[in-house]
């Protein structure tokens, strides 16, 4: 069966629609510097076709009886054949006596219902939906404390449902048919990957918590040179856990992006030298996986280099995360903070 189309905005604007320009099919937003595409008085069939010819990244202003359902494609009747016109006029005459029973008329007035409509203005995400069986699991991604993990993978057992959590942690996974218990991969960088599950119908509200990726050192010997304390030789033994990314091993297997000026003075901007065209996420994290710096990037050419500002941090190793939000994907490589 043929997948239906529908339309969701995760994160509605906020911008006052009446305060914009009009331009075009809908209005210009100074404070976005992009044009938003009124789609509120369209029919489906009409929002379909746009997005068929569209290309990028849609700002929208949607009725909410526009959204989280299935849009209806119109579908064109199909042409009458010759014989059915020859036909009708026959059928015509043999129902002439049952059209001109007397009688009286009983005329029902149409009735109109009111309706207040709030239209959502925001950037558009579409999505196929299954028709039959399919799951829409929700929910959140945070960690020991309760703080949300933005940018956690979660992923679909055994299938290639997958998504991602948006900055406050929260996700929205399009699966196929599943069985009565929900399989699912949940990992982020610096935290323990985990497999979670959870009955199908608890799939609308789903919490899972993920715990900080640690390893435990072996133990070790730090002696003075030589100073001697009282007849003593001046040394200790140490045994530490040390908290590290669950990815380093991927930050010496890079080969989406290039740093520029590494080691980097804070405060001040490094390059960054994307290889392939795309929609990306540039952060840069500190030891514990926290993201410190997160931009959107859009590439129109292979190689493309952007200017990224490292904040006021103190001295350090860092890490750069790189995210293709179209492929799903995620690239890792360090940065040092002089």
């Amino acid at each position: 069966m043929k997948p239906q189309t529908f339309f969701h905005i995760p994160e509605p604007c906020h911008e006052d629609w009446n305060k914009m320009i009009p331009e075009g099919k809908g209005r210009f937003c100074a404070s976005c510097n992009k044009q938003v595409i009124d789609f509120s008085l369209m029919s489906d069939q009409q929002v379909l076709n746009y997005f068929k010819n569209a290309t990028g990244n849609t700002c929208g202003r949607f009725a909410n009886g526009q959204l989280e359902r299935p849009m209806h494609e119109t579908i064109q009747p199909k042409k009458k054949v010759w014989w059915v016109a020859a036909v009708m006029p026959l059928l015509l005459l043999i129902n002439k006596a049952n059209g001109q029973t007397k009688g009286k008329v009983l005329i029902k007035k149409p009735y109109t219902v009111s309706t207040k409509i709030e239209p959502l203005t925001g950037f558009v995400v579409s999505s196929a939906e299954p028709t039959q069986g399919g799951k829409i699991i929700r929910g959140s991604v945070q960690n020991e404390n309760g703080i949300p993990v933005p940018f956690a993978t979660v992923s679909l057992k055994n299938s290639i449902a997958n998504t991602i959590t948006d900055s406050l942690g929260n996700f929205e996974l399009h699966t196929p048919s599943v069985a009565d218990t929900v399989y699912v991969n949940v990992s982020s960088l610096g935290y323990e990957s985990r497999e979670y599950n959870f009955p199908k119908q608890e799939a609308t509200n789903v919490m899972i918590t993920l715990e900080e990726k640690s390893y435990a050192l072996n133990p070790v010997c730090v002696t003075s040179l030589a100073v001697t304390l009282g007849g003593v030789v001046a040394g200790r033994s140490i045994s530490t856990r040390e908290k590290i990314d669950t990815v380093i091993r991927k930050a010496f297997r890079n080969t989406a992006f290039t740093i520029y000026a590494n080691p980097v003075k804070s405060n001040t901007a490094f390059k960054l030298a994307i290889k392939n065209t795309g929609e990306y996420v540039v952060q840069m994290l500190d030891n514990n996986g926290k993201p410190i710096v997160t931009r959107d990037i859009i590439t129109a050419d292979k190689n493309t280099v952007t200017e990224i500002q490292t904040p006021d941090v103190a001295a350090g190793l860092y890490y750069i995360r790189l995210i293709d939000k179209n492929k799903k994907k995620q690239y890792t490589d360090k940065i040092i903070v002089q």
